[in-house]
Protein backbone atom coordinates (compact mmCIF):
# COMPACT_ATOMS: atom_id res chain seq x y z
CA UNK A 1 0.00 0.00 0.00
CA UNK A 2 1.07 3.50 -0.93
CA UNK A 3 -0.90 5.71 1.72
CA UNK A 4 -1.28 9.70 0.88
CA UNK A 5 -1.58 9.91 4.89
CA UNK A 6 -0.07 8.07 7.77
CA UNK A 7 -1.76 8.73 11.40
CA UNK A 8 0.78 7.69 14.26
CA UNK A 9 -1.31 7.90 17.68
CA UNK A 10 0.52 8.57 20.74
CA UNK A 11 0.30 5.36 22.24
CA UNK A 12 -0.42 7.39 25.78
CA UNK A 13 -2.50 4.32 27.30
CA UNK A 14 0.39 1.85 26.67
CA UNK A 15 3.04 3.85 28.68
CA UNK A 16 6.10 1.98 29.64
CA UNK A 17 6.87 4.33 33.40
CA UNK A 18 6.04 7.69 34.55
CA UNK A 19 9.70 8.83 35.18
CA UNK A 20 11.30 11.14 32.94
CA UNK A 21 13.97 8.67 31.30
CA UNK A 22 10.27 6.54 30.10
CA UNK A 23 8.68 10.11 29.08
CA UNK A 24 12.02 10.12 27.30
CA UNK A 25 11.94 6.94 25.27
CA UNK A 26 8.57 7.85 24.35
CA UNK A 27 9.96 10.74 22.42
CA UNK A 28 12.27 8.69 21.26
CA UNK A 29 10.14 5.96 20.09
CA UNK A 30 7.51 8.70 18.35
CA UNK A 31 10.68 10.17 16.56
CA UNK A 32 11.70 7.02 15.18
CA UNK A 33 8.10 5.82 13.86
CA UNK A 34 7.89 8.88 12.04
CA UNK A 35 11.36 8.20 10.84
CA UNK A 36 10.28 4.71 9.46
CA UNK A 37 7.31 6.77 7.62
CA UNK A 38 9.56 9.10 5.72
CA UNK A 39 11.85 6.57 4.59
CA UNK A 40 9.67 3.72 3.52
CA UNK A 41 6.91 5.84 2.19
CA UNK A 42 8.38 9.56 1.26
CA UNK A 43 5.18 10.88 0.13
CA UNK A 44 2.93 10.11 2.87
CA UNK A 45 2.16 12.81 5.05
CA UNK A 46 2.19 12.36 8.24
CA UNK A 47 -0.54 13.10 10.86
CA UNK A 48 0.11 12.85 15.08
CA UNK A 49 -2.89 12.13 16.85
CA UNK A 50 -3.47 12.89 20.93
CA UNK A 51 -6.00 10.53 21.81
CA UNK A 52 -8.79 11.46 24.56
CA UNK A 53 -8.17 12.10 28.11
CA UNK A 54 -8.78 9.27 30.54
CA UNK A 55 -11.05 9.74 33.55
CA UNK A 56 -9.30 9.22 37.24
CA UNK A 57 -12.43 8.45 39.14
CA UNK A 58 -13.79 5.79 36.64
CA UNK A 59 -10.54 4.29 34.62
CA UNK A 60 -10.58 0.52 33.96
CA UNK A 61 -13.93 0.25 35.95
CA UNK A 62 -15.41 -2.99 34.10
CA UNK A 63 -12.75 -3.88 32.09
CA UNK A 64 -12.61 -7.65 32.85
CA UNK A 65 -9.71 -8.92 35.23
CA UNK A 66 -9.10 -5.46 36.27
CA UNK A 67 -9.53 -3.78 39.64
CA UNK A 68 -7.70 -0.67 40.43
CA UNK A 69 -7.55 0.78 43.46
CA UNK A 70 -8.61 4.61 43.42
CA UNK A 71 -5.06 5.51 44.13
CA UNK A 72 -3.83 3.23 41.07
CA UNK A 73 -6.49 4.84 38.82
CA UNK A 74 -5.47 8.46 39.40
CA UNK A 75 -1.58 7.03 38.67
CA UNK A 76 -2.71 5.48 35.69
CA UNK A 77 -4.67 8.39 34.38
CA UNK A 78 -1.58 10.88 35.13
CA UNK A 79 0.90 8.63 33.20
CA UNK A 80 -1.28 8.53 30.59
CA UNK A 81 -1.90 12.39 29.99
CA UNK A 82 1.73 12.57 30.54
CA UNK A 83 2.42 10.65 27.16
CA UNK A 84 -0.75 12.40 25.64
CA UNK A 85 0.86 16.10 26.32
CA UNK A 86 4.65 14.61 25.68
CA UNK A 87 2.93 13.33 21.78
CA UNK A 88 1.15 16.82 21.67
CA UNK A 89 4.34 18.45 22.65
CA UNK A 90 6.79 16.05 19.55
CA UNK A 91 3.94 17.13 17.07
CA UNK A 92 4.53 20.71 17.84
CA UNK A 93 8.60 20.44 17.95
CA UNK A 94 8.42 18.49 14.99
CA UNK A 95 5.98 20.94 12.77
CA UNK A 96 3.87 18.22 11.97
CA UNK A 97 0.01 18.24 12.01
CA UNK A 98 -1.83 17.23 15.05
CA UNK A 99 -5.38 15.76 15.86
CA UNK A 100 -5.41 16.72 19.01
CA UNK A 101 -8.61 14.42 20.92
CA UNK A 102 -6.68 15.16 24.53
CA UNK A 103 -7.50 18.51 24.98
CA UNK A 104 -11.22 18.80 24.06
CA UNK A 105 -11.99 15.56 26.09
CA UNK A 106 -10.53 17.23 29.36
CA UNK A 107 -13.12 18.66 32.05
CA UNK A 108 -12.31 21.73 34.10
CA UNK A 109 -11.10 19.44 36.89
CA UNK A 110 -8.22 17.87 34.68
CA UNK A 111 -10.49 14.16 34.19
CA UNK A 112 -11.67 12.97 30.66
CA UNK A 113 -15.41 13.76 29.84
CA UNK A 114 -17.06 10.14 30.53
CA UNK A 115 -19.14 11.17 27.65
CA UNK A 116 -15.97 10.29 25.14
CA UNK A 117 -15.18 6.98 27.49
CA UNK A 118 -16.12 3.52 26.87
CA UNK A 119 -19.27 2.91 29.87
CA UNK A 120 -18.06 -0.95 29.64
CA UNK A 121 -14.49 -0.66 30.48
CA UNK A 122 -13.84 2.91 31.19
CA UNK A 123 -10.90 3.02 28.79
CA UNK A 124 -11.44 3.01 25.39
CA UNK A 125 -13.64 5.35 23.16
CA UNK A 126 -17.48 5.33 23.59
CA UNK A 127 -19.00 6.21 20.36
CA UNK A 128 -19.29 9.90 21.04
CA UNK A 129 -14.79 9.38 21.61
CA UNK A 130 -14.13 7.83 18.29
CA UNK A 131 -16.57 10.23 16.76
CA UNK A 132 -14.51 13.22 18.13
CA UNK A 133 -10.91 11.68 16.98
CA UNK A 134 -12.44 10.89 13.47
CA UNK A 135 -13.31 14.64 13.53
CA UNK A 136 -9.83 15.92 14.66
CA UNK A 137 -7.95 13.69 12.75
CA UNK A 138 -10.35 14.87 9.17
CA UNK A 139 -9.65 18.69 11.01
CA UNK A 140 -6.19 18.32 10.93
CA UNK A 141 -6.08 17.10 7.26
CA UNK A 142 -8.31 19.73 6.03
CA UNK A 143 -6.27 22.32 8.29
CA UNK A 144 -3.18 21.11 6.65
CA UNK A 145 -4.31 20.73 3.26
CA UNK A 146 -2.94 17.03 2.97
CA UNK A 147 -5.71 15.90 0.55
CA UNK A 148 -6.40 17.65 -2.28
Amino acid sequence: ANPDIVVIESFGYNPFGDDAPTIDTHWLLLAQAVDTVKTHLPNANIVMAATIAPNANRFGDGAPGIAFSVIEKWQRATTIKKYLENAVRFAQGEHLPLADAYHPSLLSDGNGNLSYINSGDHIHYSEKGRTLMATKIAEAIAKNKLVE
